[in-house]
C-alpha cells in the first residue's frame, strides 16, 4: 500500500488522469444503460403518472410498434443527450410538485422524423391523430 501511495504522490498528474478516465468510463456506461432503459415507452407509462394517458393512447393506437423517441427526438446522439437533459428537468419538476408538464398542446413532431419509421400506407395526417387531454391535479 505504501508503494502505491508513494507512486501516486510522485505521479500525481498521471494518477488524477487515470482516476478521471475510470470515472468517465463508468459514468458513460451507466448513462448508456439508463438512457436505453428510459427510451422505452414502458418506462414512461409505468414511471410517470403524468404520461399515463399518453402511454395508453400510444399503446392502443396505430403507432404502438414504434418507440416514442423515434418520432419525438431527433436521431443524432447530441439531440438524444439534450432530450435527456430536458427529461431530467421534467423529473425534477415532478418531484417538486409542478403540474405544468405535460402541456395540453401537441408535441412538435416534424414529418421527416416519422416518414422513415412509418410505412406510407399507414401514415395519417396530424389532424386525424387524437391526443389525450392530460389531467391536471391541483394540490
Amino acid at each position: 500500500m505504501a508503494k502505491v501511495t508513494g507512486w501516486m504522490k510522485t505521479n500525481k498528474l498521471i494518477a488524477i488522469l487515470l482516476v478521471g478516465i475510470v470515472v468517465i468510463l463508468v459514468g458513460g456506461i451507466a448513462y448508456m444503460g439508463v438512457a436505453k432503459a428510459t427510451d422505452k415507452p414502458e418506462f414512461c407509462g409505468s414511471a410517470c403518472h403524468e404520461m399515463a394517458p399518453y402511454h395508453t393512447a400510444w399503446s392502443t393506437g396505430p403507432h404502438k410498434d414504434i418507440s416514442c423517441v423515434e418520432c419525438h427526438v431527433d436521431s443524432s446522439e447530441m439531440a438524444k443527450l439534450q432530450h435527456k437533459i430536458v427529461a431530467l428537468k421534467e423529473v425534477a419538476k415532478h418531484f417538486a410538485g409542478d403540474t405544468s408538464f405535460p402541456r395540453a398542446t401537441a408535441a412538435d413532431v416534424p414529418d421527416a422524423r416519422c416518414i422513415h419509421v412509418t410505412p406510407a400506407p399507414t401514415r395519417r395526417s396530424r389532424a386525424s391523430i387524437t391526443r389525450p387531454t392530460p389531467r391536471v391535479s391541483r394540490a
